[in-house]
């Protein structure tokens, strides 16, 4: 659903979790790296635990754009989110 979203939807940036069903959030954010229309779109992992800097960057998410539930506010990450969209 998330790839027909966004084949159909501009979008200016994309929020994920590593568990999505179907196809997990690395392997989404993987696909959207791929695609030369979106290879520049923010995306942001807001997920239940830690991931190491070479697990992000091989999803190429960048380290500073995961956000933990546990340790990071929802509110954080839409502050980063609204700061992002503002550019």
């Amino acid at each position: 659903a998330a790839l027909d979203a966004l084949a159909r939807e501009p979008v200016a940036a994309i929020i994920l979790d590593a568990g999505l069903p179907g196809m997990d959030g690395f392997a989404l954010a993987r696909h959207v790296r791929q695609q030369p229309t979106l290879r520049t779109l923010p995306v942001y992992l807001f997920s239940d635990r830690e991931f190491t800097a070479d697990e992000l960057r091989s999803a190429g998410i960048r380290a500073a754009d995961a956000y933990v539930k546990t340790r990071d506010s929802e509110t954080m990450l839409i502050e980063r989110l609204r700061i992002q969209l503002a550019k």
